[in-house]
């Protein structure tokens, strides 16, 4: 049977029923374009994932029974026990709900299982889309000492045994290079590992290994230089929702491991859109945080003053708990001088409830003349349904100095840039 309420995004329940989120390698329509019924023809995702689902049903059943069906399925073919795992890590929540009860052979390995269903996931569709570089040799072993820990009733947050991917121009002290996609760092040793991959793993969660990024952060760029998701150490990373189609932005491949189920989240840079353009790409949460909330010291730099740090992940709350683990103070990036509080707060507690009561959102319309209609009308309709949520919209703002901005030539932004990112490098 198949649930009335079901979305595009959202995950195969083993039983042949649905829940949200979907397993991507059975979420996107085009991996279905010669089952019977199932129609690629310009129908929006929506409608055809809707028009379609009993087809999509009997795709799944086929590809399991019949074993006959294109790569693209295969990780149905995953052992019952890898299944289970992949099911239950959707998000934070469910992850632990999972791993703390009592479930027969998980009981000994948690995480470490998790882990290996993961490196299962990779191997199964990053041929692809090509988004990890490579995974952490010692990741199971991470995960290994962490099911110990919490044997010994030792729970180091939310984050416990979660495995997440780093952008590549983040400097672990792992088994991984760290390039930002170029053959000009690759093999480069660090003084110390980046404050941000630090925290992670004292917040418990496991580096599961590197994905690629554009190169130098997009900063090489251009029509003979490369594409977004284009490196030359990682080759092209492509779009998660049609083969072949450009990710956007310089994180676009954490935007497309998160979509993909290739990690339960990853992490990114931003200098201008870097994290927040492949979000709405890829159909995921970005949160590009004020500069300084986060530390950058032992990240590649593009330019000292824009640079910031911030987690893409398929839920809000799921990225909320990553931005608390990775915000806060550092000796070695004199930004995070500027954060107003002594303690980092927890994120996820705003995520509770479905009311925005007090919540005051302002709408710049200036800078969305050239926005297509059709796109226009559906964020219309969402400011409608974040009025009913009693967030107040502040409509037609105008930022100060908006005009000598946008009179601002693309030339003279980019020798800004070179100035900053020489400084920083």
């Amino acid at each position: 049977m198949v649930d009335e309420q079901l979305e595009l995004t959202g995950v195969v329940d083993w039983d042949w029923t649905f829940e949200a989120p979907l397993p991507a390698v059975v979420q996107f329509p085009w991996f279905l374009a010669d089952v019977p019924g199932w129609h690629n023809d310009g129908t929006s995702p929506g409608e055809t994932f809707h028009n379609n689902r009993d087809y999509l049903v009997q795709a799944v059943r086929v590809r399991e029974l019949s074993k006959t069906r294109s790569d693209k399925f295969s990780v149905l073919l995953a052992s019952a026990r890898q299944r289970q795992i992949f099911q239950s890590a959707i998000n934070f929540r469910d992850v632990h709900k999972e791993f703390v009860s009592s479930n027969g052979e998980f009981q000994s390995r948690r995480h470490h299982d998790l882990v290996q269903a993961y490196k299962f996931r990779i191997d199964e569709v990053n041929d692809e889309f090509n988004a990890v570089l490579e995974v952490n040799p010692d990741a199971e072993d991470i995960a290994a000492n962490l099911d110990k820990e919490r044997d010994n009733n030792k729970l180091r947050g939310p984050l416990h045994g979660i495995p997440v991917l780093l952008e590549d121009n983040i400097y672990t002290d792992h088994r991984t290079s760290t390039s930002a996609g170029s053959y000009a760092l690759l093999g480069s040793k660090p003084a110390r590992e980046a404050t941000v991959a630090r925290k992670l793993c004292e917040s418990g969660a496991i580096l599961l290994g590197k994905v690629n990024l554009s190169e130098w952060a997009n900063f090489r760029s251009g029509s003979e230089n490369g594409n977004n998701g284009w490196s030359a150490r990682g080759g092209q990373t492509f779009g998660a929702f049609d083969p072949g189609t450009d990710p956007d932005g310089s994180s676009s491949e954490s935007a497309v491991s998160s979509i993909l189920g290739l990690c339960l989240a990853a992490i990114g840079t931003e200098t201008d859109g870097s994290i927040v353009c492949p979000a709405q790409r890829s159909s995921v949460v970005g949160v590009a945080p004020t500069t300084g909330l986060v530390a950058r010291d032992g990240i590649i730099p593009l330019s000292s003053r824009q640079d910031t740090v911030g987690p893409l992940a398929r839920t809000v709350k799921d990225a909320a708990h990553l931005l608390t683990a990775i915000s806060g103070q550092s000796i070695y990036d004199d930004a995070t001088d500027n954060i107003p509080f002594d303690s980092v707060p927890n994120y996820a507690e705003a995520c509770e409830g479905s009311r925005l009561d007090g919540l005051r959102l302002g709408v710049p319309r200036d800078a969305l003349k050239l926005v297509d209609s059709v796109v226009m009308n559906a964020f219309e309709r969402a400011l409608d349904i974040l009025r009913s949520s009693g967030a107040v919209i502040v409509d037609n703002i105008r930022f100060a100095g908006a005009d000598e901005w946008n009179a601002w030539t693309g030339s003279s932004r980019r020798a800004c840039v070179q100035a900053e990112f020489k400084q920083s490098i």
